[in-house]
């Protein structure tokens, strides 16, 4: 049917200026009062069929209708080059392939009007030329299974029996296997990968089911070839025979005995374990930041970003980190995505002190979250800028919200393993910045905010803590790849810079020393365990401890009923004053060693006294009998 044709069918057409027309659709009231045309006809550039199309949305098939013109689709206007019909065990037809130019195929059922529906929805599949293929079966005749109608039926024109499935290659049902049960088979893949993909398919299907199955590789085919083509190039009936005779029985291998299953990844033995040579990891930090994952946890403002600003300048530079570790020169991608680019770059200059800007360092303010193409751009910033080191501040920024109802576990462990994947595959370091927890916790692993699946997918985890105002810090720091340790850090606010002072309990203990120090010189007196602990807010018995590795170390000296006081840089104490003189005040002056003039024979053979320095002020007195300390010489502290 031609556009003219449709056209004088139509209520005053009229051209649209492209070659089509506008109508009013016999379908609805079009507006006509108002000269409003809704149908739109056209001709289709690339094959010439009429088109109709109401903007009002009436269906084609209704206009047509309307019109008085005969329906017909695209498939009742073309003629197939041929019609292969699919029928069950007693001959009755269940459905139709119709091959058309250019190997296009299409299916249909008859309708109960005498028609057709072009579709196979709720038809039972079965086998072509079902009833020759079980007549075959019972008299013991080889079936031939090909992978089209065509070759079926050149095989047929031959004296043999051949089948195929609908559909061909990839489509194979395991329910077509009870036709072919007890047959001897013989399959003829075309020669690619589909047609042997199907044959081995096929072949599974049938195993313990057929009695026996031959697979026929023809040679001399061309690719994509198949029997037919084979036959074509001058091939007869009885080489084919001669073919099949030769062939060996089809049986699956070990390997492919088994229930088909998903491809295994690679494994190895102990043995091989053992005698492997694997590469020692490269390390950022060396001893405390080794490739992988890693977080960086600590409460919000104790100086994490300054940490991780540090780390990024001493990798990038290829200096110092923490004030004690050379490091290596490495490229360095920091995703600051809670900082602006001034603020950003204020905190460099700090960090730099004037010196230059290492060229391997990249920042970024903005980056998309990980379920928005956040992962896929990570790997190609590590890859663009051969990244040994990608700082993530924070995790909180890019990590995908939590769904209504969700595993929080299993979405956490999720976003971490697909980050730690993304560290593995390149070597590097994907250092996460995160947050602790506020409420309390026994084991410091605990203190990681979120689930258990941040800390445990985790190669590495820093923990930052920090009492608000102070300058000092500890770091603990796990891994997989080296000891726990504690560290202490300082941070220097003229450089903005975190520097390790040594390991967090040697350091812890420094300053309590040195706090019951400061606690004597005040008091100007010795004083005892219980009245430390208490000035201090300590134990009695942390302090009793505390007091007693001083005095053996020789920083304190003990006198009696446990009272402790400062010994000076020479390890000689100051003399306390007699339990009659209490205030004389001995306190807070060091020991003043006695000279010859101070020291006066008084008939105490092998005994002296001292002439006290009262408040450390140099103002002498006179000694008294209770100002004598008796003793042996070789005894004297000095």
């Amino acid at each position: 049917m031609t556009l003219t044709d449709i056209i004088t069918c139509l209520k005053d057409p009229k051209p649209d200026g492209k070659g089509g027309y506008l109508a009013f659709c016999p379908c609805h009231n079009d507006g006509a009062k108002q000269g409003r045309r809704s149908l739109h006809i056209s001709v289709s550039e690339k094959d010439g069929r009429v088109l109709l199309h109401c903007f009002a949305g009436c269906r084609y098939e209704d206009i047509v209708s309307a019109l008085g013109l005969p329906k017909k689709t695209r498939r009742e206007r073309e003629e197939p080059e041929a019609i292969y019909p699919y029928v069950d065990e007693q001959g009755k037809l269940l459905f139709e392939v119709l091959r058309y130019p250019g190997k296009r195929f299409a299916q249909r059922r008859p309708d109960r009007a005498g028609g057709w529906v072009y579709n196979l929805q709720g038809v039972r599949r079965v086998l072509y030329k079902l009833p020759e293929v079980l007549a075959a079966v019972r008299e013991g005749r080889t079936v031939f299974l090909v992978e089209g109608e065509k070759d079926c039926d050149n095989l047929t024109r031959l004296g043999l029996t051949a089948t195929t499935a609908p559909g061909g290659a990839g489509k194979w049902r395991p329910e077509y296997s009870e036709f072919l049960r007890g047959a001897d088979v013989v399959l003829l893949p075309d020669n690619d990968l589909p047609g042997r993909k199907h044959a081995e398919q096929v072949a599974h299907s049938l195993y313990g089911v057929a009695k026996r199955i031959r697979v026929v590789e023809l040679p001399g085919l061309p690719p994509k070839g198949d029997v037919s083509d084979w036959l074509a190039a001058g091939h007869t009936r009885e080489e084919l025979i001669t073919l099949v005779e030769r062939v060996q029985e089809w049986r699956p291998t070990p390997r492919q005995a088994t229930a088909p299953s998903a491809k295994l990844p690679k494994g190895f033995s102990a043995v091989e374990l053992v005698n492997a040579d694997f590469p020692e990891p490269s390390w950022v930090i060396p001893g405390l930041l080794p490739e992988g994952l890693a977080l960086l946890v600590g409460r919000p403002k104790i100086g994490k970003s300054w940490l991780a600003l540090n780390i990024a300048v001493a990798a990038a530079s290829g200096g110092v980190a923490l004030g004690k570790i050379k490091v290596e020169k490495a490229s360095v991608v920091y995703l600051a995505l809670e900082d602006q680019p001034r603020r950003l770059k204020k905190r460099l200059a700090s960090v730099l002190q004037g010196g230059a800007a290492p060229d391997g360092l990249f920042f970024y303010t903005e980056f998309p979250r990980l379920d928005q193409g956040g992962l896929l751009a990570l790997e190609e910033l590590i890859t663009r800028r051969g990244a040994k080191l990608l700082i993530v501040d924070t995790l909180a920024k890019m990590r995908p919200p939590g769904r209504r109802n969700g595993n929080v576990y299993q979405e956490d462990y999720a976003v971490m393993g697909a980050l730690k994947s993304l560290a593995d595959r390149y070597n590097a370091v994907v250092l996460l910045i995160h947050h602790q927890n506020k409420q309390g916790y026994v084991d410091v692993l605990d203190s990681i905010s979120g689930s258990t699946g941040i800390g445990g997918a985790a190669d590495t985890t820093w923990i930052l803590k920090r009492s608000r105002g102070k300058v000092d810090a500890e770091l603990f720091v796990t891994g997989r790849d080296f000891e726990e340790q504690e560290l202490a850090l300082e941070f220097d606010k003229r450089t903005t810079t975190w520097h390790i002072v040594g390991g967090a309990e040697e350091y812890r203990l420094s300053q309590e020393r040195q706090q019951v120090i400061e606690l004597l010189r005040a008091a100007g007196e010795p004083m005892g365990a219980k009245d430390i602990a208490q000035a201090l807010g300590k134990s009695s018995s942390t302090v009793r401890w505390l007091l007693a590795t001083m005095a053996n170390e020789g920083q304190l000296t003990k006198v009696e009923r446990g009272l402790y006081f400062i010994t000076n840089n020479a390890n000689k104490p100051t003399l306390p004053t007699s339990p009659t003189n209490q205030q004389s005040n001995v306190g807070g002056g060091l020991y003043t060693p006695p000279t010859s003039e101070t020291l006066e024979p008084q008939g105490f053979e092998g005994k002296c006294w001292d002439v006290c320095d009262v408040g450390g002020n140099g103002d002498k007195r006179n000694i008294t009998e209770d100002d004598i300390w008796e003793g042996d010489l070789n005894d004297l502290p000095f």
